[in-house]
């Protein structure tokens, strides 16, 4: 379709007779030129260690979980099974008997597997779980700035096309200017701006996350340093 304003000597030249059908087919050219983009290997790659990342966080903590039921439940039994014990103890003692006690190894048992089911809920909590956010943050920017330099090559490749077709028609008619800001072109560049904004905010976050753990996993040395003193 083209629009001539006879006064402006100004030519609009669409390939849709409507704003609902241009939008529409820019979206679906949208949705196939992100389908490639997405499967383009440095897309793909980033896309994978973001995933393992995100899965990586979500297995320490159904571990940590996990863990901290068995806590409760081994303590529960501690406390149940020292009473028990205690009792037995007394009883025997007041008999004058000092027999040993065949709960005492199962309680030394269940006293054992408390330290180290703490041990490793305190190494999830205070370690592994940080660092794996903090690794999943770094992963996350990763795969956005991936995506961006995709969009912004491929955006790339769509004006210099552009402007070879506007070429032959400079050269008919002796010169030809067009916004490429209100092209599919360019609404893919606006992309690839939001893509980098996000990976920087999401480097900033790990940034000041990674802060945060150094931080406490200072004072948690400090700590234990004192204790074992």
């Amino acid at each position: 379709m083209v629009e001539m304003d006879q006064l402006a000597q100004t030519v609009a030249v669409r390939a849709f007779s409507t704003d609902e059908e241009l939008n529409g087919a820019m979206q679906e050219k949208l949705e196939a030129i992100y389908a490639e983009i997405l499967a383009a290997p440095a897309v793909a790659n980033a896309y994978d260690a973001f995933e393992a990342a995100q899965e990586n966080v979500a297995k320490l903590k159904r571990a940590q979980s996990s863990l901290t039921r068995r806590g409760r439940v081994v303590f529960d039994k501690m406390k149940e099974m020292a009473s028990s014990v205690d009792m037995a103890l007394i009883e025997s003692h007041a008999e004058g008997k000092e027999s040993a006690l065949a709960g005492l190894k199962g309680l030394a048992a269940l006293e054992s597997e408390h330290r180290a089911v703490s041990r490793a809920n305190s190494r999830v909590l205070e370690h592994l779980l940080p660092q794996a956010e903090i690794d999943e943050l770094h992963r996350t920017a990763d795969h956005l700035s991936a995506k961006a330099s995709a969009v912004r090559e491929a955006a790339s490749q769509r004006i210099q096309k552009t402007a070879q077709m506007m070429a032959e028609a400079a050269e008919y008619e002796g010169g030809i200017v067009f916004d490429s800001l209100n092209t599919l072109s360019g609404e893919m560049q606006r992309h690839a701006a939001e893509f980098d904004r996000q990976a920087a905010n999401y480097r900033n976050w790990a940034r000041d996350r990674e802060e945060q753990y150094l931080k406490l996993a200072k004072e948690l040395e400090s700590i234990s340093s004192v204790r074992m003193s």
